[in-house]
């Protein structure tokens, strides 16, 4: 059996202040293994963003367990958490000026993660990174002189300057266009391909989840459902499965966690006319297949 690179446990985040308590995630159960490529959906709140921050130790949780290529990140001292941060994983975020210096030039922002650890300054490999991502004509080029999605492609570049185990993106592609947004996630598979890298991208474009192998929709801090591609030589999701006119790519999996619990998409409760913190009954048919009968 794989062992994932990362594994969490009833992860719990709660977060206080005088007036209020706030429960950003409530008991998530995730597997990921190394070398997927992962799209987190959901709405705002629902907990994605959390996780992410979570995962690159810019946050913790408050109860639970998650273990990141073979560490326990929860019980990481101040220079174990640095290490981390420069060996295991790496950030991109949806603001590229949050990712870049600007009075610096291209290649000069991909080799400085290399300088700030104390590594030699590579920048062959650095001008490979930017022939990756498409910009390698851009070495010398100044950032204002490049376009947003250029300037994305060198965020996505210095990302990976420290060969990262897991590449975070945290909705990459909300400032471009939708052309330039299909383009970066085309970039993100490429260099999940050729690099290895696990990729973990929090986006709320249902469309542009169709780029990776595995969409996982979180809702009010828990797994809700899964969608695992049926044929990975395709590209197109369809989540609207009434479309009958479009290939349906991905099959959608409600997901049931440690504890055994599970969330019904809303769509199918008002299909089977079961009303919200309602009584349901479980019975089996003659197949053996679960069956939920509304009270």
């Amino acid at each position: 059996m794989t062992t994932p690179i990362i594994s969490c446990e009833n992860l719990v985040k709660i977060y206080k202040t005088e007036q209020t308590e706030v429960l950003a995630l409530q008991g998530l159960d995730i597997s990921i293994n190394e070398g997927e490529i992962i799209a987190l959906i959901g709405a705002s709140g629902s907990g994605k963003s959390t996780f992410l921050n979570i995962l690159g130790a810019l946050d913790k949780q408050s109860a639970g367990n998650i273990t990141v290529a073979g560490i326990d990140i929860s019980k990481m001292n101040e220079k174990e958490t640095l290490d981390y941060k420069r060996n295991i994983v790496s950030f991109v975020w949806q603001n590229s000026a949050r990712n870049l210096l600007p009075y610096l030039s291209v290649i000069d922002n991909i080799v400085l993660p290399m300088e700030i650890i104390g590594k030699k300054a590579d920048r062959q490999f650095a001008q490979k990174l930017l022939d990756i991502v498409g910009i390698g004509d851009k070495t010398h080029s100044k950032l204002f002189a490049l376009s947003g999605g250029e300037q994305q492609r060198v965020a996505i570049a210095m990302a990976l300057a420290n060969n990262p185990k897991i590449l975070l993106a945290d909705e990459p592609t909300g400032a471009v266009d939708n052309n330039t947004a299909n383009l970066i996630l085309d970039l993100f598979r490429k260099i999940n391909k050729e690099l290895g890298v696990t990729v973990i991208i929090v986006t709320h474009d249902l469309k542009l989840s169709a780029k990776v192998d595995r969409v996982i929709k979180i809702k009010d801090g828990r797994i809700s459902t899964e969608y695992l591609k049926l044929d990975k030589n395709t590209t197109d999701l369809v989540f609207e499965h009434k479309d009958t006119e479009k290939e349906q790519t991905h099959q959608e999996y409600v997901f049931v966690d440690r504890v055994g619990r599970m969330q019904i998409p809303q769509e199918l409760l008002e299909k089977a006319h079961i009303e919200p913190m309602s009584r349901i009954k479980i019975e089996f048919d003659k197949d053996g297949r679960i069956v939920l009968i509304p009270n």
